[in-house]
């Protein structure tokens, strides 16, 4: 897929939409929106619940390596 899309390009729009992403501040920090982007387009290639889409990061490294997680990195919740 690196190969085929240019991620690249959804930044803008994302950042558009979203505003940029933010690091500091109060709580938890958010999580990327390129991350959260491939995420969701996971979860409806696949008609997966916000649930099965965690269960599936868990368990395939496929999902992980297709959003950019590293296999130690921390599954979205």
């Amino acid at each position: 897929m690196k190969d085929v899309v240019d991620w690249g390009r959804f930044k803008p729009f994302l950042e558009e939409v979203f505003g940029p992403h933010r690091r500091g501040g109060r709580g938890r920090p958010s999580w990327d929106q390129m991350i959260m982007f491939r995420a969701l387009l996971l979860g409806v290639m696949y008609s997966l619940s916000d649930r099965q889409l965690q269960l599936m990061f868990l368990d395939r490294t496929s999902f992980k390596q297709f959003v950019g997680l590293q296999s130690k990195d921390q599954v979205l919740d």
